[in-house]
C-alpha cells in the first residue's frame, strides 16, 4: 500500500490591531470610568519633562540619555520620540494629542500649553453672547476627520462654543499598560499577541496564522475583534498581512476619499469590503491578499514604512513618497543615504529579514514555585528543584490543554536578591523532561560563560562570583518556574493509514535537539543557512537563528524551518539545469557549447539536473590564471566565449593553495552579474572543471579583466 502525502501549506498571517489616536482615546476613557464630562480634550506633557531634567551625554533618539523624571527604559524612548516631533516639549510642556473638539477650537499637537490654553479661551462678545476665540473649522474637513478618527471626546458643533478645551497630563506609562491589558482581549482570536515595539506605541499585533478558520475567515476574525474593541468603548482598525511590516503599513494608513477610491478601485488587489460611496473613516478591516503584500502596499505613503523622522526626511528631498519607490531603490546604496534602523525596516518591509513577535505575559501565567526551610546550595541542587517545578508545570499544562514555547526561570538569593532568565523551545511541548533539560542547560550556559569571561578578566587575581556565578556558591530560597504559552504545531497528514507518527519522529527529534543546543550554547551559535536575494555566491547564503515558538509565524514558523532542515520540505523549483543569470538575478539557459576547445574528454554531465555549487566556497578567490592561459598571453576582458578558448593551453592546469590540477573536462558556463548600481559589480562566468582524479572544482573568469580565479571545490 502506498502512502499518500497531503501537503496543507500553512501561509504566515499578521493582524495588526491599532487604535487610532491611542493616549486620547484612552485619556477619554479614564474619564468617562471617573465620571467626568467629556469636554474637547487635549494632552500636555508634564513641566519637569524638559532638556533641563535629561543629561544631554551620549547618543540615544534625540541625542538625550539619562532618565526624565523618573522615566527609563522604552518610555525614555516614547520622551525622546516626542521631543522630536514637538520641539516645544524641549523647553516646557507642550500639547502631544488633541481630540476633535480640540482641533476645531484651533489647539494643535506641537504647541507649547500657554499658547494653547490662549486658543482655548472664550471671551464675550457684543449682545451679551460669548463666543470661541478661533472659529470652528467645518465638521467634515480633512483636518478635523483626520485628527477625529478616534476621538476620545464628543464632537462639539458650531453652536458649542461655550465648553473650553481640558488639558489633561499625557500618562504614556499608563497608556502602555492599558493596551497590554487589551492584549487579554485579543488573545482569544491568537495565541500570539504582542506590543507594538516602536515609541509610543497604538497598535498590537496579533499572528493569527491558521486561526481564521475558527471564525469563517479573516474578515468575520477581525470583524468580531473590532466588536469586542467596541464593547470596550474604543475604536480600532485592523490590518491584515503575511509580514508584520505589511500589515501594521496597511492598518496605520490614513487615507483621504480620493486617496481610498484610488487604492481600492485600483489594480492593488486590496480587500476593503466596503462599498466604494463609503468614506475611509467607516474602513476598518484592511485585508492584504494571502501571498501577495507588495501591491497592496507600493501605494502607501512612505511614513507607513516605519521609518525615523530624520530618514523620512531624507527619502522626501530625494523624491521618494511611497512605499513602492523605496523598495525598488538598489538595497546596496541604502546605508550611504539611510541610518541602519531604516535599512532594516526596509529590508523587513520587502521580506528579506525576518521579523519576530515577543508574546506579551499572560494575566494567568502557568507558575511554579519552590521554597523550603533548607536554602538550595549548588548547581546540583538547582537543577533537581527545576526537574520537580518542570513537572509541575507540564502537568498543569495538560490540564489546561495548553502548550509550552519556552520557561523563564527567576531565582531569589539569599541576600533577597533576584536573578532570571529566560529559556526557549523551537517546538512547543508538553514534556517535562525537555523543559527540566532545556532550563538546566540555559543555566550551565550562564554559569560557564560568566566563568570565562570572569577568569579572563581577573588578570591573575581572585575571580569573585558576579551575576549567575552566584547561583553556585550562595544560597538560593526561591525558584519560580513560569511557562510560556505557545501555538500549537500545525497537524498535517502525511499518510492514509497510521504512519504519520514515522513523519513526526525526525521533525521532533529534530526540534528537542535544537532546543537543547539553543539553552546550552546560546541561540546566536545555533543557526541555519537560509538563501539569500543576491546573484554573488559569496553573498547568496546567510546565517540566522532558527525561530522558537514565541516568534513571528508562531509554531508554524518554527515548523517549516524544521521541516526544511529535516528535509521533509525540499522545494520542487529547485530542479533546474545549468543557468545563465543575468543583471537582474534572471536565469537564462547557457546557448554555448559544453566543451572548450583544446580540452581533453568530453563536457561533464548534469546527471541530477541541479545547479551546481561547491561544498566548499572559498572565502577569498585564488587567482589560477597563469596556470591556464598560454605563455606570454595576457588575459583578455570581454564576455566573447571564443576568445577565452584560444588563450587556454592545451592541457590547462589549475595551480593553487600549494597544489596542481590537470583540467580534463569542463561544464557549460554559468554567467552571474549584478546590475549597474552595486557598489562592487560582479560580472563572472563560472564553470565546474574536471580535474585528475575525479575531483570538481569551481572556477570563475572576470569578464571585465579576463582572469581566472578557482572559488569552489566539490570534494
Amino acid at each position: 500500500m502506498c502512502d499518500v502525502v497531503r501537503v496543507r501549506v500553512v501561509v504566515a498571517r499578521i493582524l495588526c490591531l491599532r487604535f487610532p489616536n491611542w493616549p486620547v482615546q484612552v485619556a477619554a476613557r479614564r474619564l468617562r470610568n471617573r465620571g467626568e464630562a467629556a469636554a474637547p480634550l487635549a494632552l500636555r506633557t508634564r513641566a519637569e519633562w524638559t532638556d533641563a531634567g535629561v543629561g544631554t551625554v551620549g547618543g540615544g533618539r534625540g541625542g538625550a540619555t539619562g532618565n526624565v523624571a523618573g522615566l527609563t527604559g522604552v518610555l525614555l524612548e516614547d520622551w525622546r520620540l516626542v521631543r522630536e516631533l514637538f520641539p516645544a516639549a524641549r523647553t516646557g510642556p507642550a500639547v502631544v494629542a488633541v481630540d476633535r473638539g480640540a482641533w476645531e477650537r484651533g489647539v494643535r499637537p506641537g504647541l507649547p500649553l500657554a499658547e494653547a490654553r490662549s486658543l482655548a479661551q472664550v471671551r464675550p462678545v457684543r449682545g451679551g453672547k460669548r463666543e470661541a476665540r478661533v472659529k470652528p473649522a467645518a465638521a467634515g474637513s480633512a483636518a478635523a476627520g483626520h485628527q477625529g478618527d478616534a476621538s476620545g471626546g464628543a464632537g462639539v458643533g458650531a453652536g458649542a462654543t461655550q465648553l473650553s478645551v481640558q488639558f489633561v497630563e499625557w500618562n504614556p506609562e499608563e497608556d502602555r499598560r492599558e493596551l497590554e491589558l487589551l492584549g487579554e482581549v485579543a488573545r482569544r482570536f491568537a495565541p500570539v499577541v504582542a506590543l507594538d515595539e516602536l515609541p509610543l506605541p497604538d497598535s498590537l499585533l496579533l499572528d493569527i496564522t491558521g486561526c481564521e478558520h475558527l471564525f469563517g475567515g479573516e474578515r468575520e476574525l477581525a470583524e468580531e475583534l473590532l466588536r469586542e474593541i467596541s464593547d470596550a468603548g474604543l475604536q480600532a482598525v485592523v490590518g491584515v498581512g503575511g509580514r508584520v511590516s505589511a500589515a501594521w503599513a496597511i492598518a496605520h494608513w490614513d487615507p483621504s476619499e480620493s486617496e481610498w477610491r484610488a487604492v481600492a478601485g485600483g489594480a492593488s488587489g486590496l480587500e476593503s469590503g466596503v462599498h466604494p460611496r463609503v468614506l475611509s473613516g467607516s474602513w476598518r478591516v484592511r485585508c492584504l491578499p494571502v501571498g501577495s503584500d507588495r501591491p497592496g502596499i507600493d501605494r502607501l505613503p512612505i511614513t507607513a514604512a516605519r521609518l525615523p523622522q530624520a530618514d523620512v526626511s531624507v527619502l522626501r528631498d530625494l523624491g521618494v513618497g511611497d512605499v513602492g519607490r523605496l523598495l525598488r531603490l538598489p538595497v546596496q546604496d541604502l546605508p550611504s543615504r539611510l541610518s541602519a534602523e531604516a535599512v532594516q525596516r526596509v529590508q523587513q518591509l520587502s521580506g528579506v529579514l525576518p521579523e519576530y513577535l515577543v508574546n506579551l505575559p499572560e494575566r494567568d501565567p502557568i507558575v511554579a514555585d519552590w521554597s523550603e526551610e533548607q536554602p538550595a546550595q549548588g548547581l546540583r541542587d538547582l537543577m533537581w528543584v527545576l526537574s520537580r517545578l518542570s513537572a509541575v508545570v507540564a502537568g498543569e499544562l495538560v490540564r489546561r490543554r495548553q502548550m509550552c514555547g519556552g520557561v523563564e526561570c527567576e531565582f531569589r538569593l539569599g541576600s533577597g536578591e533576584n536573578l532570571q532568565f529566560a529559556a526557549g523551545l523551537v517546538r512547543p511541548t508538553q514534556d517535562a523532561e525537555l523543559l527540566s533539560e532545556v532550563s538546566s542547560l540555559r543555566l550551565e550556559y550562564l554559569l560557564a560563560d560568566e566563568q570565562r569571561r570572569g577568569v579572563s578578566g581577573a588578570a591573575g587575581g581572585e575571580v569573585v562570583p558576579e551575576g549567575y556565578l552566584r547561583l553556585a556558591v550562595e544560597p538560593v530560597v526561591l525558584v519560580r518556574l513560569r511557562a510560556l504559552a505557545a501555538q500549537l504545531p500545525p497537524a498535517r497528514q502525511r499518510s492514509l493509514f497510521g504512519e504519520s507518527l514515522t513523519a513526526e519522529e525526525p521533525v521532533e527529534h529534530l526540534a528537542a535537539l535544537v532546543s537543547r543546543l539553543t539553552g546550552r550554547l546560546g541561540g546566536e551559535r545555533v543557526l541555519r543557512v537560509s538563501e539569500r536575494a543576491d546573484v554573488r555566491p559569496e553573498f547568496s547564503l546567510r546565517c540566522e537563528p532558527v525561530p522558537d515558538a514565541m516568534q513571528a509565524g508562531g509554531a508554524g514558523a518554527a515548523e517549516r524551518a524544521l521541516e526544511r532542515l529535516a528535509g521533509l520540505a525540499e522545494p520542487l523549483d529547485r530542479l533546474k539545469t545549468p543557468v545563465r543569470r543575468g543583471a537582474g538575478g534572471v536565469a537564462d539557459k547557457q546557448s554555448s557549447g559544453s566543451v572548450i576547445a583544446g580540452c581533453v574528454g568530453a563536457g561533464i554531465p548534469d546527471a541530477t539536473s541541479v545547479v551546481p555549487r561547491p561544498l566548499r566556497l572559498l572565502e577569498v578567490p585564488v587567482d589560477v590564471t597563469a596556470g591556464l592561459l598560454l605563455d606570454g598571453v595576457e588575459p583578455l576582458p570581454g564576455q566573447s566565449f571564443v576568445a577565452a578558448e584560444q588563450q587556454l593551453r592545451r592541457y590547462p592546469q589549475v595551480r593553487a593553495e600549494g597544489q596542481v590540477w590537470e583540467v580534463e573536462g569542463w561544464s557549460a558556463a554559468e554567467r552571474l552579474q549584478t546590475g549597474w548600481w552595486t557598489d562592487r559589480p560582479c560580472q563572472r562566468d563560472y564553470y565546474v572543471v574536471l580535474v585528475r582524479g575525479g575531483s570538481r572544482l569551481w572556477l570563475y573568469r572576470d569578464l571585465q579583466t579576463g582572469r581566472w580565479y578557482l572559488h569552489g571545490v566539490f570534494d
